[in-house]
């Protein structure tokens, strides 16, 4: 389950979204519907925070940004895209 309030104001979006890892899905075995990687919350927390933003020529910048401060391991993305036309962007990862 997630909540991903967000604001947005013109070439700016800025996202929070939080996250719970029920009981049943942290369960791992035969027989159950649990998930693949029970310790995922060691690794990506309970939240990120995202920010985009519009620059000249529609160009895109986006940066997403996790971290759980208990296991002290955390996660930046930066995506760069630049549109190529009506119908197709370019991103760089």
């Amino acid at each position: 389950m997630y909540l991903a309030p967000f604001y947005a104001n013109g070439n700016l979006m800025i996202k929070l979204k939080g996250w719970y890892i029920t009981e049943e899905s942290q369960k791992v075995g035969i027989g159950s519907s649990g998930s693949n990687n029970p310790d995922i919350l060691d690794y990506m927390g309970y939240g990120e925070l995202e920010v985009k933003v519009q620059v000249a020529y529609d160009q895109m910048f986006h940066v997403r940004l996790r971290c759980n401060t208990e296991t002290e391991k955390a996660g930046v993305g930066i995506i760069w895209s630049v549109p190529m036309g009506k119908e197709c962007a370019f991103f760089m990862v």
